[in-house]
């Protein structure tokens, strides 16, 4: 479950990740926030699959595409200015590992 103490521990990992460079651009600051948005969407989905205790084939299903949408969304906010910095790069990098992490965890 990713309750708020997890998002906000969420949040300051992808900061430390785009303050590598001692700066926090403006995309990459949207880019984390796009990341938080979307994992509480996530978050709504994970806690119906879970209501009554089994996470059955459409659930896990639906589960499988929240998190490919945030890589999805995680990518394009990256890629709106038709480049992907090293930053960028970095922290996509590891929103894939959170991902992997919450896959693991379910």
């Amino acid at each position: 479950m990713i309750d708020k103490e997890t998002r906000d521990a969420i949040s300051n990992q992808l900061r430390q990740v785009a303050l590598q460079d001692g700066v926090l651009s403006q995309d990459e600051q949207d880019l984390i926030s796009t990341t938080i948005v979307d994992l509480e969407r996530y978050n709504e989905l994970l806690q119906v699959a879970l209501e009554d205790g089994v996470i059955d084939n459409r659930e896990e299903k639906q589960l499988f595409e929240g998190r490919m949408h945030i890589m999805e969304s995680a990518y394009a906010k990256a890629r709106e200015d038709y480049k992907i910095t090293d930053n960028e790069r970095e922290i996509l990098k590891e929103i894939c590992r959170i991902i992997r992490d919450i896959s693991e965890n379910i």
